[in-house]
């Protein structure tokens, strides 16, 4: 029995025809694995440079979500446009929303 070393989940390959080098995923957690040793077989989760490039673009979302949005609102029909569409924004990322009373001297 082969089991991911990442779930743990059972692996349905026969151990006497796997190859060292070949590679094999876990229908679990969906890791790709590579066979790096045959008797007895021995996993090894192959990193994926696409993976840290994602969670590090996850992480730079994190941060502009928590950055403030500033909205001017001077009473017209398009400052209450821009409102409503930050406010809308604000919702999806997280950020905090400071609207700006202006109006004209």
């Amino acid at each position: 029995m082969i089991r991911c070393p990442e779930c743990s989940a059972e692996i349905d390959v026969d151990e006497d025809e796997v190859e060292e080098g070949e590679i094999l995923s876990c229908p679990e957690c969906e890791s790709e694995l590579e066979v790096s040793q045959t008797h007895p077989v021995h996993l090894n989760v192959i990193s994926d440079d696409l993976d840290e490039e994602e969670e590090e673009e996850e992480e730079e979302e994190t941060e502009m979500g928590e950055q403030l949005v500033v909205v001017g609102v001077d009473g017209s029909t398009a400052s209450y446009t821009a409102l409503r569409w930050v406010l809308s924004y604000a919702g999806r990322t997280g950020a905090p929303v400071h609207a700006v009373r202006c109006c004209a001297p």
